[in-house]
């Protein structure tokens, strides 16, 4: 999520308008661009903030397809498109930083959307002059890639929860600062963040990181969202004497039912199916 300075950066530049920003800089890269707006900041960081400022103002769209230009004109550019590899190769570098901008929902139709500008890109040789190419205008035809209003939601709830934990590393910190906000924000961050160290490393990971007071939270979680045996794994994992290796294994299988996007979703739904949980 981005820093809370990266606002008054923006202004101290004289730049109102992030989208602006962007046009007018699509043949440079945006860690150049970065560098030049505050040396040390963190390119990934500006693109959220941008992402952000452009769902505020109901611009993702605009949004979407500048960064697809900037993405193809700084992967594409000087390359020889006609050898496979390096046309993979490019292929990969730009869906892959253009790809993380979008929630669960729009995730397959941006895959539609990309392979029809490579399929462009490969042909013709054609590289995007800007958002208004023709060509990049017919490819996101029929779909503008617009969040959905249970995105939106979450996007909202995650921005809570990047002011609300400026600085706070610590399970205690987290569990003290999430209490004092309705109840649903501490469930939802305490599930992600376990997820996400099970995910890399297992219940060893989580336990060797001191993450193991956030489980109970996150088994809350999982029951809210009919995940019960789910939420018994996570129960389990607060025992130290558990067998962390088997309850891993189980939570990987667990995770992956009804199939791998499943629980992703459900996550991204509950601020819309829960509004009780979030004020």
């Amino acid at each position: 999520m981005p820093s809370d300075k990266i606002p008054q950066i923006f202004t101290n530049s004289g730049i109102r308008d992030p989208l602006e920003w962007l046009r007018r800089n699509l043949d440079t890269p945006l860690n150049v661009l970065v560098a030049r707006l505050q040396p040390g900041l963190p390119p990934i960081d500006v693109e959220a903030f941008c992402k952000c400022w452009a769902l505020d103002h109901r611009r993702f769209p605009e949004f979407a397809k500048l960064r697809a230009v900037n993405r193809i004109r700084e992967q594409f550019s000087g390359i020889d498109i006609d050898n496979e590899r390096a046309f993979r190769n490019a292929d990969a570098g730009a869906w892959s930083s253009w790809a993380w901008l979008f929630d669960p929902f729009q995730k397959s139709d941006a895959r539609v959307i990309w392979e029809k500008l490579m399929e462009r890109v490969k042909q013709s040789h054609w590289i995007p002059q800007s958002e208004t190419d023709p060509n990049l205008v017919e490819c996101f035809q029929g779909n503008d890639l617009e969040p959905r209003e249970d995105a939106r939601r979450f996007m909202k709830v995650w921005q809570v929860l990047d002011e609300a934990l400026q600085g706070a590393g610590r399970p205690d910190t987290i569990i003290a600062r999430l209490s004092q906000l309705p109840r649903g924000y501490l469930l939802l961050y305490c599930f992600q963040l376990v997820d996400g160290q099970v995910c890399n490393g297992g219940f060893d990971q989580l336990r060797h990181n001191g993450y193991g007071s956030l489980l109970r939270y996150a088994a809350e979680l999982a029951r809210l969202l009919d995940r019960d045996a789910m939420a018994d794994v996570l129960i389990a994992a607060t025992n130290d004497t558990s067998d962390v290796r088997a309850l891993s294994d189980e939570y990987f299988r667990l995770r992956r039912l009804p199939s791998k996007d499943y629980l992703t979703q459900a996550l991204w739904l509950f601020p819309g199916r829960h509004p009780d949980y979030f004020g």
